[in-house]
This record gives C-alpha cells, sequence and structure tokens, in this order.
C-alpha cells in the first residue's frame, strides 16, 4: 500500500535512493508498498512507478538491485548461468550491472549467495546449479587460495582442467587470467560485515507491516552474526 502520508513517502525515498540500501531491504519496501506484484514488473513500469508514488526517479543502481532481485525469485538463472551469476553478484555487493564476464572475487560471491539464500529460503537448491556454474565457483574459490568446496560455494567443482565446449573453455580461460585479492579468511570477514549491515537496515526500514515470519527472520539473521561484528 502505497502510504499517503508525505512523510512517510520520504523515508521510503531516503532508503530507495541509497546507494547502500542492500537489494533485499529494497525488496522488502516494494513488497510493502506493492505486495509481490511487482516482481512481474519489467524495468520501465518499476521506474514509472516509483515515480509516481513517490515523486522521485530512482537511480540506476536501486533499479539494477530491484531487478536482480527479481531474476532470483522468478527465473532459475542464478543456477543456470555462469554469466546471469556474475551480473547477479555485482548489485548484491552494491554495484551497478555491467554485463560484463568479470571473476567476482570470492568475498562477493560468498556475500551475493549467502542474500540468494536469504531471498529464497527454503527454495534455494543448490542441487540446480548446472555444471558450467559449479566449474565457475571452483575458479573463484582457488583464485582466492581455497583448495576445496566450502559454504556457500560448497556446490563447486574445483578445477581439474578446461572443461569441454568452445563457448564455455572461452568464458572460464578468460576468467584464468583474473587473480582474487580477497583469501579465504578475508571473505568470511566481509560476509559477516554484509550481515551485520543487512541487520541493521532491515531493524530501521519504515515498513507499515512486520508479520511473524519477518520477526522470525529477523531472529535468525541476529543468530549467524557473531557479537564482535
Amino acid at each position: 500500500m502505497i502510504p499517503a502520508d508525505a512523510g512517510e513517502r520520504a523515508g521510503l525515498r531516503h532508503w530507495l535512493q541509497q546507494e547502500e540500501t542492500r537489494a533485499t531491504c529494497c525488496a522488502a519496501l516494494l513488497v510493502d508498498m506493492y505486495g509481490t506484484d511487482w516482481l512481474d514488473w519489467d524495468p520501465d513500469s518499476l521506474r514509472l512507478s516509483l515515480q509516481q508514488d513517490l515523486e522521485f526517479k530512482p537511480p540506476r543502481m536501486t533499479v539494477d538491485k530491484c531487478l536482480a532481485v527479481q531474476v532470483i525469485m522468478t527465473t532459475d538463472q542464478l543456477y543456470r548461468s555462469p554469466e546471469a551469476f556474475v551480473t547477479l553478484m555485482q548489485p548484491l555487493n552494491l554495484r551497478p550491472a555491467t554485463f560484463r564476464m568479470e571473476l567476482p572475487s570470492l568475498a562477493d560471491a560468498a556475500w551475493g549467495l549467502t542474500e540468494c539464500k536469504l531471498l529464497l529460503g527454503e527454495d534455494y537448491d543448490p542441487q540446480l546449479f548446472s555444471d558450467d556454474v559449479c566449474r565457475f565457483a571452483g575458479i573463484i574459490l582457488q583464485s582466492a587460495g581455497a583448495m576445496n568446496p566450502m559454504p556457500p560455494l560448497d556446490f563447486a567443482i574445483m578445477p581439474e582442467g578446461m572443461p569441454e565446449g568452445e563457448d564455455t573453455a572461452s568464458i572460464f580461460s578468460t576468467m584464468l587470467l583474473s587473480r582474487n585479492v580477497y583469501s579465504v579468511e578475508d571473505a568470511a570477514a566481509y560476509v559477516r560485515q554484509q550481515l551485520a549491515d543487512l541487520i541493521s537496515q532491515l531493524d530501521q526500514l519504515p515498513l507499515r507491516s512486520r508479520s511473524a515470519d519477518w520477526i522470525n527472520l529477523s531472529r535468525k539473521l541476529r543468530q549467524l552474526v557473531p557479537a564482535s561484528a
């Protein structure tokens, strides 16, 4: 429901204009306003609705985050396509989607998958990842010095040679030219910090309704964050 109060609309604009607002938080605000209908909107419809209802032009970063949530929630592209995997990790880590095949850091991939799992809940199924995505995850891990799959990339297939197939081999050989600047320990610390930031944002969102499911989610998230985070 769109708030009639100008102050409430200003509060929504504030959160949706900030680059630091997490994709999950953008999704929560849109669900609070529009229900789940917005998950089926095209980019122009999303922009027009926000412009009409909240009287502001949403920045590209906001749209990228919302579109990433749409893809995660309504398609299987996260599981099927290395290209889609790369593109989704960018807005989940608060960067614009470039649609270029660039090797994500282990930190970016670990946090992006963590947020995907939060968004999908019980529908998240690592067994659905294609061999191409599994091999791609293995390269991300290897580039950070990991020798074996580990959560949340525990579905990864570690490299033992180039995969078969001309298109896939071309993608993966390009990826191998990049080296990952994040170690496994750095990535774990990064995920903990992003999770703490997400919880802080969720607590502050000007939501009109907070259901029992929402309260349970908040409680579960807090249990994942060490007291020192």
